[in-house]
């Protein structure tokens, strides 16, 4: 079964039984992650953009909003101070992702702004 699965679902909180709504909305997703890379990686002429926009966004999420997101789902949080600190990795993980994706962005578009200072 799934009892021992831990992963983007268990953050569904809707009773209802998906095994067949579920079956296709992975396939979906899988499809529009994979295809929607792959449209980025056709029309990027240089591959280590399409790494930056990619690396910067995803290691944010699966660094900081994932385990906060499982932390404050499974209850980890029920009855200590931890509750607020949860939510400020999770929002902090969002800015990261944000910030590193907004710089990966002017640096495509204007990279001399993006160079700053040598150290």
């Amino acid at each position: 079964g799934t009892e021992g699965s831990f992963t983007v679902d268990v953050l569904d909180t809707s009773d209802e039984d998906t095994s067949i709504s579920g079956n296709l909305r992975h396939f979906v997703l899988t499809g529009l992650i994979t295809g929607s890379a792959l449209l980025v990686a056709l029309v990027t002429p240089n591959i280590s953009v399409v790494f930056q926009l990619m690396g910067g966004t995803t290691s944010a999420f699966v660094c900081f909003v994932l385990p906060a997101a499982f932390a404050l789902k499974i209850g980890f949080t029920k009855g200590t101070n931890l509750h607020a600190p949860t939510w400020g990795l999770a929002v902090g993980g969002v800015l990261v992702g944000v910030i590193s994706t907004v710089v990966t962005l002017i640096g495509i578009v204007d990279p001399e702004e993006a160079k700053g200072p040598v150290c």
